[in-house]
């Protein structure tokens, strides 16, 4: 029998909703407008748009702008973009816009460690490719892949690239032998073997 791989997945985490809940600041700014900029990376249905519009219409300080930040960081999170991060560049509030900037992380490079065994092929075991956004279910999915054989263990972490907002992906792979032996023994009613 073939032991079952163990699922490496993380669990969701559980996210309290905005619901409006902004707390009462001062100084504050009316907000009328929210302007996300830097989605284009991101899948379009993703709904940073409209949660980010759960600030319309209320007055916000440093805190509640830091709470909407914190609730579109979550909702990245929780889709699997890790790296990627909501920021608020500087700006004047004094009329009634706000804008926010999503910077997306982005893979710079897919790499074994040295001491790796390299058999596996990298493409093939890793979706997560070179330049694309980082996504924690596509590096969860290569690590399956991985370590689809019973000998083999891997390891999968995240280094910081050279520019703001790119990480590489490292993965230290070992295997303990590169053979195996299966054996299979059917009688199951053949007229020689005396079993119908």
């Amino acid at each position: 029998m073939t032991p079952v791989a163990p699922d490496i997945r993380l669990a969701p985490p559980a996210l309290p909703p905005l619901d409006g809940a902004f707390p009462r600041e001062v100084p504050c700014f009316p907000i009328s407008q929210v302007q996300v900029s830097g989605t284009e990376a991101l899948p379009h249905w993703l709904p940073l748009a409209r949660l980010a519009n759960q600030a319309i219409g209320h007055c916000l300080g440093v805190q509640g702008i830091n709470l909407l930040m914190s609730t579109l960081q979550n909702r990245l999170i929780d889709h699997g973009w890790v790296t990627t991060r909501v920021l608020a560049p500087q700006q004047d509030l004094t009329q009634g816009t706000l804008a926010l900037a999503v910077v997306p992380g982005r893979i710079r490079q897919v790499r074994f460690t040295e001491d790796s065994d390299t058999y596996a092929l990298r493409y093939s075991a890793m979706p997560a490719r070179e330049g694309n956004v980082l996504d924690l279910r596509d590096i969860e999915q290569g690590l399956e892949n991985l370590q689809r054989l019973p000998s083999v263990d891997a390891t999968v972490e995240l280094h910081p690239g050279n520019h703001p907002g790119e990480s590489d992906i490292v993965i230290t792979r070992k295997q303990e032998k590169m053979w195996r032996v299966n054996l299979w023994v059917d009688n199951t009613g053949t007229e020689s073997a005396g079993k119908n």
